[in-house]
C-alpha cells in the first residue's frame, strides 16, 4: 500500500517538529463509523494499513494544498497549525479559545480521514503509462484519447472538505496546459 520508507508510527502533536499525521486511527475509525457508505470497507482494513494510509494522506495533502495563512511555528513538521486562517465569523481556525492552544481543524482531520479511506481502495498516485493519448494526426489535426484516464490524485470529496482552509496546487506530475497553434 504505502511506500516502504514511510514510518508507520503516528506522531501527533499540533506544533511538534516530529509530527507526521493530523489524525490517529481512532479518529478515522469514528469518522468512517459515522458515514453511511465507507464504514464496512474501512473496518475491513488492518490497523497497520489504516496507519499507513493516514500517514500517506497527510503527506499528500501537505504537499498538494496551499493552505490559507502561515505556519504558526517556524520549525513545525506539518503545514498546520496556521495563523491567519479565519472562519466566516472571523475566528481563527484551529485555535481553541478556551485553552489558548492550537488544534487541527475539523475540516483538515475529516479530509485526511476521507483521503486515507480512498488510498486503501486504490493507489490514486500511480502513473499511467500512456498519459491518456492514443493517437495524434497532423493532417487535418486530430487527437484521440484513451477512454480510461488516470483519476485525480486528490478525490473531489477531499477537495470539498478542505476548501474552507486551502486550495489544491497544480498537479505535480504535470497536467493539461495550453499552447499556441500557429498555422504556416
Amino acid at each position: 500500500m504505502a511506500p516502504s520508507t514511510l514510518d508507520t508510527t503516528i506522531v501527533d502533536g499540533t506544533n511538534g517538529q516530529s509530527s507526521n499525521a493530523y489524525i490517529d486511527v481512532a479518529y478515522a475509525d469514528q469518522y468512517h463509523e459515522d458515514r453511511l457508505h465507507s464504514n464496512a470497507a474501512w473496518t475491513a482494513v488492518s490497523t497497520d494499513d489504516k496507519t499507513s494510509a493516514i500517514l500517506w494522506a497527510t503527506r499528500i495533502i501537505d504537499a498538494r494544498f496551499d493552505f490559507i495563512g502561515r505556519k504558526a511555528y517556524h520549525n513545525q513538521a506539518l503545514e498546520w497549525p496556521r495563523w491567519e486562517t479565519l472562519d466566516d465569523d472571523g475566528y481563527l481556525i484551529g485555535w481553541n479559545y478556551t485553552t489558548s492552544t492550537f488544534e487541527y481543524p475539523k475540516q483538515l482531520q475529516d479530509g485526511v480521514a476521507e483521503f486515507a479511506y480512498q488510498l486503501t481502495v486504490s493507489d490514486r498516485t500511480a502513473d499511467t503509462a500512456s498519459g491518456g493519448l492514443s493517437e495524434l494526426r497532423v493532417d487535418v489535426i486530430g487527437l484521440k484519447f484513451l477512454e480510461s484516464q488516470q483519476v485525480d490524485e486528490i478525490p473531489e470529496a477531499v477537495k470539498s472538505i478542505l476548501l474552507p482552509i486551502g486550495s489544491v496546487i497544480g498537479h505535480p506530475k504535470g497536467g493539461a496546459s495550453t499552447v499556441s497553434l500557429v498555422r504556416v
